[in-house]
């Protein structure tokens, strides 16, 4: 037999079917709000195990690293040669070239004269010092680099190897021997002229 079922109050009926539904889908919801808290939970504790790894790993690497170098013989020598290489290619491109004005001081230079030093500053300002036998000998080479590199010919525009020569410092030693000091500035052809 069937059991036949008479409503006699649908809507309260209706209501508890209502609220059933949506006590079942609050349950659902809640389910699912602790399941993604719980992922994101292991997913931190996941990723904060891997970053202590990841620590751990390099805080072993360093303390190797650190190892190997204070176990390394001469290590100021080989980190001072480390920066000198590093600024060798710097260096190499502001070198300068002096065998042009070589080449000029041999021409113009008496034969008693002997360079004892030569400077030349980032203005290619010149210094010479040296020892001759005689002050005529002195002024002859200053005198000669005053005139080097001009040319009589007054359609060609030249420039005077040197300018400004000043011949100081001249003293006579005991020795016979006269010792002075030219300062002068440089053309560039005379500095960079072998490039």
């Amino acid at each position: 037999m069937s059991t036949v079922s008479i409503n006699l109050l649908p809507e309260v009926r209706l209501n508890r079917l209502k609220a059933a539904r949506q006590k079942q889908l609050s349950i659902s919801l809640m389910f699912l709000v602790v399941a993604i808290c719980g992922g994101i939970l292991v997913v931190g504790i996941l990723v904060l195990q891997a970053q202590n790894f990841k620590i751990k790993t390099l805080d072993k690497s360093i303390t190797d690293h650190q190892t190997q170098l204070s176990q390394t013989s001469d290590l100021q020598n080989i980190l001072t040669v480390q920066s000198h290489l590093a600024s060798l290619g710097t260096l190499y491109s502001q070198r300068v070239y002096l065998s042009h004005f070589f080449s000029i001081l041999q021409q113009v230079s008496p034969s008693d004269v002997s360079i004892k030093s030569l400077s030349l500053d980032e203005t290619n300002a010149i210094t010479i010092n040296g020892s001759t036998s005689s002050y005529l000998a002195a002024s002859r080479l200053a005198r000669a680099m005053e005139v080097s590199g001009i040319d009589i010919n007054p359609n060609v525009d030249k420039k005077a190897d040197f300018t400004d020569v000043q011949l100081s410092g001249l003293t006579s030693g005991g020795t016979g021997k006269v010792t002075f000091s030219i300062k002068a500035s440089a053309s560039e052809g005379v500095i960079n002229a072998s490039k």
